[in-house]
């Protein structure tokens, strides 16, 4: 049994060595064949319109992603004003709220 531990261990050491050995396959040499493009279809010519007249109106000044934005910063703001408050409620307990 021991003796199978170990040729275990050197095959897999063996195996380790050759995989960091860097040793590379390069392809074979094959030349690129160059085609022609193809013409544009009508069907994705309409969808790159779309996406890039939906980009335009979700980063115009007035759009949708500004509007996130500005929600999401004065959400930030209001959580930080309250946790101070809170804060400082603890801190400093007022009579009327016991």
């Amino acid at each position: 049994m021991k003796l199978m531990t170990f040729f275990r261990w050197v095959l897999g050491s063996v195996f380790c060595a050759l995989v960091s050995s860097g040793a590379e396959v390069s392809p074979p040499d094959v030349a690129p064949v160059e085609t022609a493009p193809a013409p544009p279809d009508p069907y994705t010519q309409e969808i790159q319109a779309w996406q890039a007249q939906r980009l335009q109106t979700l980063t115009k000044p007035d759009g949708w992603l500004t509007l996130i934005g500005v929600a999401a910063s004065l959400a930030a703001g209001l959580l930080a004003c309250l946790f101070f408050f809170l804060l400082f409620l603890r801190q400093f307990p007022l009579a009327f709220f016991e």
